[in-house]
């Protein structure tokens, strides 16, 4: 891919992309500060403002082929990993705002959505041998651009074993793996149905935002009192720790309620944004509190 494309008559965000093959050498180089101003050229040029410019999908590909590289920092793998997501999760919300709004105008500036899409099952094929990673970070990032990956039709048959992989990860892991894993599993449509009995509640409330469940009136109960009663608890349960943090908790469940309801969030997510110092600083209704080795301490009541 990166000899079949002329990288001067893509587009990026930010103009032509005729500087990515130098930027693609240096993610696997030595020299930490152009791995990182390579990094920095991914999010800020080629994915800018959040748009499947059309040099997108052949950068994907080129990323996804370096992915397993014995010379990749591990930083960087797991920046990589998480911009894959990003751009596969723009391309979705394009084609559905496509569905909803579009016109034949649009066609033109959907043609590199679609090869975004296309690319989907190549790009699992690169991202699923770190699902099993060693390394708790990698293994979480590259578990959420699976989940966003294998909602490709074409990858209908991979979800029942990467189903039952995530489960057995999420058998005694950490909670916020737990909840990492529920919410990834539900995302492309399978149920975590081990999660939805989870010791912890933030796990289940994770668990209860899969797709399979969008006709399921008990969970649909458990988001409603996640979001009116509980608001507070998800902030000082997830924080702003790694994922999922609070915000990427109320998304999800804003997401779910407006499957299931059309119901949207409006202002029911501005304490998660506006207050972090109280995410920690003060107890939520329930008494639950998180100290700051990211593992929870909490009375019975609330379990």
């Amino acid at each position: 891919m990166l000899d079949e494309t002329d990288w001067s008559m893509v587009q990026t965000g930010a103009g032509r992309a005729t500087d990515f093959p130098r930027h693609l050498g240096a993610l696997l180089g030595r020299d930490p500060e152009l791995r990182a101003g390579a990094v920095r050229y991914l999010w800020h040029e080629v994915l800018h403002s959040s748009t499947v410019w059309p040099a997108v999908p052949p950068v994907a590909r080129c990323l996804a082929a370096i992915l397993g590289d014995p010379c990749m920092d591990r930083t960087v793998r797991v920046e990589l990993l998480r911009w894959l997501r990003c751009a596969v999760s723009d391309a979705v919300d394009e084609i559905e705002d496509f569905d909803r709004h579009g016109d034949e105008s649009w066609e033109v500036e959907m043609v590199s959505t679609r090869a975004m899409l296309a690319a989907r099952p190549d790009l699992y094929r690169s991202v699923a041998p770190f699902i099993g990673s060693g390394d708790d970070e990698e293994r979480m990032a590259a578990i959420v651009a699976a989940a966003e990956l294998l909602a490709a039709p074409d990858l209908e048959d991979e979800r029942p074993s990467v189903t039952r992989l995530l489960l057995r990860l999420a058998s005694g892991a950490p909670w916020r793996e737990r909840a990492g894993i529920a919410l990834a599993v539900g995302r492309f449509g399978a149920v975590p149905e081990a999660l939805l009995v989870d010791e912890d509640w933030g796990v289940r409330v994770c668990a209860a935002t899969a797709r399979g469940l969008d006709n399921d009136p008990a969970a649909l109960g458990q988001l409603r009192e996640a979001l009116t009663e509980r608001l507070r608890c998800i902030g000082v349960h997830f924080g702003s720790g790694p994922h999922p943090s609070d915000v990427t908790v109320v998304g999800e469940i804003g997401d779910a309620l407006l499957r299931r309801t059309g119901e949207r969030l409006g202002e029911l997510d501005i304490w998660v944004y506006s207050w972090p110092e109280a995410r920690v600083e003060e107890p939520c209704p329930c008494g639950l509190t998180r100290p700051s080795t990211g593992e929870d301490v909490r009375p019975a009541s609330v379990l």
